[in-house]
């Protein structure tokens, strides 16, 4: 019985895999098809934010964080990555709704001339990834994300762990949301729509309690 439960649960852990796959096509199309946004993201706080090519690094390190922590979890905890796939998938169908409705890029992106590393990778990212479809930033909300499932994930842990993880993933998720003003990837309008996001279905996803655990909670004071 166990045996059969543990396969249904993997079963059901690949399922929830669908709408991020759903998603991700949903934006693939998007990115292909909007090349001529009708709202261009722009503040004056932009032209202060200078190019930094050395913040190309977290926001690279933003692939293997997300994807990382989603593979972890599907074999680790399946409350966790059921709330992860479902931040996830949220949030990028969130924003391709707000793409497909509200078409919008920015052109803050300067000519890259350096020939260090950093530079070239920012080049390279230029080339493969379009200034459009910009906010809310999907980078933002999924490392927002990441982090929310892997701290839901050490809930049970010491304090000490618990402190060290909260450092070190809120530390990479602050670089992350800032990487994208500092290699012009991003308008601060951006950013900011994405930590929205972000906290919105934080709220949704990890703040609420299941009925009966808030019932047991209440009766437990009523006592």
């Amino acid at each position: 019985m166990n045996c059969f439960r543990t396969k249904l649960d993997k079963i059901s852990n690949w399922l929830m895999l669908l709408p991020l796959i759903l998603g991700g096509a949903w934006f693939f199309v998007l990115e292909k098809t909007m090349l001529n946004p009708t709202y261009f993201m722009y503040t004056k706080l932009d032209d202060l934010i200078p190019f930094v090519p050395a913040f190309v690094i977290p926001y690279v390190i933003w692939y293997g964080y997300v994807a990382g922590a989603a593979i972890f979890l599907f074999f680790r905890s399946k409350d966790a990555f059921r709330r992860i796939a479902i931040f996830l998938s949220a949030g990028m169908c969130f924003a391709c709704l707000v793409y497909t409705v509200l078409p919008n890029g920015q052109f803050l992106r300067p000519y890259v001339l350096g020939s260090d590393w950093c530079s070239q990778l920012i080049a390279q990212l230029y080339r493969s990834d379009t200034p459009f479809n910009s906010a809310p930033s999907i980078h933002v909300i999924y490392s927002m994300g990441a982090t929310y499932a892997i701290m839901r994930h050490n809930r049970n842990a010491s304090k000490r762990r618990k402190a060290i993880l909260a450092v070190l993933t809120w530390s990479l998720t602050v670089l992350i949301c800032l990487s994208t003003v500092f290699v012009k990837q991003h308008s601060v309008i951006d950013m900011f729509t994405g930590i929205a996001v972000g906290l919105a279905l934080y709220a949704l996803i990890y703040r609420r309690r299941p009925a009966k655990a808030k019932q047991k909670q209440e009766s437990a004071a009523a006592v």
